[in-house]
């Protein structure tokens, strides 16, 4: 799971921090390393005119055949972009949770008469779907 390596690799990280200021009394041994980057978020402006629609929802999905869905992710982001690289699409595609996440990016930018002006979703397991709810947990849920 990509989230669980990131978090190795954070571990990691600290470790090798800890040992160097441990050997050599230096530290913190990553600051500044981000300092050049610039801080301000670019904000676009679109005209005042033009419709704006933002989408809120959920769907719950049961996943039967992870390695159908990872293949499907690959080729959906492959067919959308030919020139990126089997490794760049394959680390999109390391689970169930980002394969659907690719799907969707890609899918999404493909409707006619849409631009995209920003998309944000969270993937996540759930413990019970929707359909395995009662009207009153639903509510509850706001779905």
């Amino acid at each position: 799971m990509v989230w669980a390596e990131a978090e190795a690799v954070r571990t990691a990280v600290r470790a090798y921090a800890d040992a160097v200021f441990a050997i050599s009394g230096h530290g913190p041994l990553f600051e500044g390393l981000y300092d050049d980057l610039d801080d301000d978020v670019d904000v676009e402006e679109f005209p005042a005119d033009v419709m704006r629609l933002s989408v809120t929802g959920r769907w719950d999905y049961l996943v039967r055949d992870e390695a159908a869905l990872r293949a499907f992710a690959v080729e959906t982001m492959l067919s959308a972009s030919p020139s990126r690289s089997d490794d760049d699409v394959s680390d999109h595609a390391s689970d169930a949770g980002s394969s659907l996440e690719s799907v969707l990016a890609e899918e999404i930018d493909r409707y006619p008469g849409l631009e995209s002006a920003g998309a944000g979703w969270t993937v996540a397991p759930i413990s019970r779907t929707l359909f395995e709810m009662t009207a009153d947990e639903r509510d509850r849920t706001g779905y």
